[in-house]
């Protein structure tokens, strides 16, 4: 019987280990890493924008300017009008509940005094009392989160801001023989993420409206949360079936069976035309990937880098198909 031999080169021994410590690294490093990604998304979004003004011959910096103050704008004024009538639920909803359940005691001070310092401090500290944390690693966690989000903005904007600003970042962090193939692929993956959520969030605003317009129309309470419930679900796959439940429940406590069974039919509806109108709409004509694997890419981000991970879900599988796509189309090619 003859024996086999395997040899480990000494190159191929100090790849493997370089791709190990590199696979560390990021994992270490992988809040940061999609703070970075989601700056980059962010930009390209805005840079789709800025190309529309650049027609109108508006220069560069006063379009990225523009796009960022309407959606601090935005974002501002519908806290300002949904906040108060927000609170005013809340008030009634934690009413539900009992007094010495520790979900009444974390929310109740933002019901009765709104969202301050003090309120703020009342948090943590009935967090940190009620053993579900230390006050440090509650503040850690919070500040933290709001450090993050001020990273994302000023890291997408920067890259927004610069002409090719993407592109030049791309440049720096790949490698020279890379550079080209990465720029055209987060090309096209930016073509199809822009489209896929400029079709979301219409649909999603759609869906928040039109289930606010029902549900107050009905006499369901805390009309105002279910549809906020609605509208964030919505990013996510059958989104509206996953409002269905509170919907449903709040609508027994608070008008009986007859009620319950009308916004069980209304959000079955709404289900309906999302799920095989809007959704298959959006996703073929844009993105062109099959539902199970947006669902799939959802969960195993989610899993990986927390609730950060379902707003890159898609961007990613997005990424990995055109990366599969080019691996198939080089195969294919007849040898040289």
């Amino acid at each position: 019987m003859e024996k086999v031999s395997i040899h480990v080169s000494a190159k191929t021994l100090w790849t493997i280990l370089l791709m190990i410590a590199g696979i560390f690294v990021a994992w270490k490093l992988r809040n940061f890493i999609m703070v970075v990604f989601v700056s980059v998304i962010i930009a390209s979004f805005v840079e789709a924008g800025t190309r529309l003004l650049k027609r109108a011959k508006v220069p560069r910096p006063i379009a990225v300017f523009f796009f960022y103050i309407l959606g601090f704008a935005i974002l501002f004024g519908i806290l300002y009008l949904i906040i108060p009538l927000f609170l005013a639920e809340l008030s009634d909803f934690l009413n539900l509940f009992p007094k010495s359940s520790e979900f009444v005691k974390v929310l109740s001070p933002v019901a009765a005094n709104g969202l301050n310092s003090t309120t703020l401090k009342a948090i943590f500290t009935n967090s940190a009392l009620s053993g579900q944390g230390d006050f440090v690693g509650t503040l850690s966690g919070f500040f933290g989160g709001i450090l993050n989000g001020i990273l994302v903005v000023i890291i997408s904007f920067y890259l927004a801001i610069q002409e090719k600003g993407i592109e030049q970042f791309l440049r720096v962090v790949v490698p020279d023989k890379q550079e080209d193939y990465v720029v055209d692929l987060w090309n096209r993956v930016e073509r199809k993420i822009g489209y896929w959520f400029g079709g979301q969030v219409f649909v999603a605003i759609l869906v928040g409206l039109v289930s606010y317009a029902g549900l107050y129309l009905m006499g369901v309470p805390y009309a105002l949360i279910l549809s906020a419930l609605a509208f964030v679900f919505e990013f996510v796959p059958f989104g509206t079936a996953l409002a269905l439940a509170p919907a449903v429940i709040l609508a027994y406590f608070g008008g009986g069976l007859q009620l319950a069974i009308y916004v069980f039919i209304f959000y079955g509806v709404l289900h309906y035309i999302d799920a095989y109108l809007l959704q298959p709409y959006i996703l073929h004509r844009t993105i062109g990937m099959p539902m199970l694997v947006i669902i799939l890419s959802i969960v195993a981000c989610l899993e990986l880098f927390g609730i950060i991970g379902v707003l890159v879900a898609i961007p990613i599988a997005v990424l990995i198909l055109e990366l599969i796509y080019d691996t198939g189309k080089h195969k294919k090619l007849p040898a040289a």
